[in-house]
């Protein structure tokens, strides 16, 4: 009897999953379709993408941002360095428009009800739409945006999605993720197959510098 309550419990476990993928799936395909513009676009928060909160940088703003590129670089390590500082600032520059003062970060939020905090599909939802900008901005020289990864099924990790790109010319990918960081901190950028193995931040960015 008690082999068959696990059992239902999950099977039940996998028909909301499943039900949730579905609709994470449309949300990251409206993210990943780029049909808006810095002076008109969306960012995801309150989990799962309860709300969506529509936005616009000024010039100074997206002006601020690109000159993050201006200094010349010559390779793709390079490139993913300048990409975490603009995810980082378009964060806090997102931040004071919405009132963030500080973002719960990793399992924190689950214990908390405060309006205003970013699950990992806000997060990834975000990244993804500040990776287009700089994308239909045409700075980006040595990468393309490549989708949503996805890892965790219990077994190993907790379920967890991030942003995506590809280094044009080895096709190495690279996992882009906001969510193990304070509000306004630059994403981690690594190996795609590094955080498939469920990789969690120890006491460094993800690129190389300290936190």
């Amino acid at each position: 009897m008690r082999y068959r309550i696990i059992i239902a419990i999950l099977l039940i476990t996998i028909l909301v999953l499943g039900c949730m993928n579905k609709e994470i799936k449309c949300i990251m395909e409206e993210a990943l379709s780029g049909g808006y513009s810095k002076k008109d676009f969306h960012i995801c928060m309150n989990f799962g993408c309860k709300n969506k909160i529509k936005l616009s940088f000024s010039k100074d703003e997206w002006n601020m941002i690109l000159s993050l590129f201006s200094r010349p670089y010559e390779d793709a390590q390079s490139e993913r360095h300048r990409i975490a500082e603009a995810i980082g600032e378009m964060e806090k520059i997102v931040s004071k428009k919405i009132h963030i003062s500080q973002r719960l970060i990793s399992w924190k939020i689950l214990f908390n009800s405060e309006w205003n905090q970013m699950d990992c599909i806000d997060e990834t939802f975000n990244t993804i739409t500040y990776l287009k900008l700089l994308e239909k901005e045409g700075i980006l020289k040595f990468h393309r945006i490549s989708g949503v990864a996805y890892r965790g099924y219990f077994l190993d990790c907790l379920p967890h999605y991030c942003a995506t790109i590809t280094e044009l010319g080895s096709g190495k990918r690279f996992a882009v993720d906001s969510y193990f960081y304070g509000n306004g901190s630059p994403p981690a950028i690594l190996p795609l197959d590094l955080w498939l193995s469920c990789w969690y931040p120890k006491g460094n960015n993800g690129y190389g510098g300290k936190k």
